[in-house]
């Protein structure tokens, strides 16, 4: 999924973020991070829940694996005199791709 904005967030020192965004694979690279830290790493899109994990880097070329991103799904109001039908909404899911250097 292209497009995802994601940050990672060094837990010891707030200050030390990084940033990328998925291609059209819903890949990224993120570069400067430091060995043996860990990292809060947060993935948005718009009309999507935000994934947030904590993630220990450990070599140069971590790959931290497929974040399972799902649709947000926003419940409608039935405002006319009309019965609600139980009408359901289905959730989709996609995935992105980290690989850390």
């Amino acid at each position: 999924m292209a497009g995802v904005d994601i940050v990672l967030t060094n837990i010891s020192d707030r200050t030390d973020k990084h940033f990328a965004v998925s291609d059209n694979n819903g890949s990224f690279t993120v570069t400067g991070l430091t060995l043996q830290k860990k990292y809060e790493l947060k993935a948005t899109l718009i009309g999507y829940n935000e994934i947030s994990r904590t993630v220990l880097i450990k070599t140069r070329t971590e790959d931290i694996g497929l974040l399972l991103m799902s649709e947000q799904v926003k419940s409608i109001r039935n405002r006319s005199n009309r019965p609600d039908t139980g009408s359901t909404t289905k959730r989709r899911h996609h995935r992105i791709k980290c690989q850390c250097f």
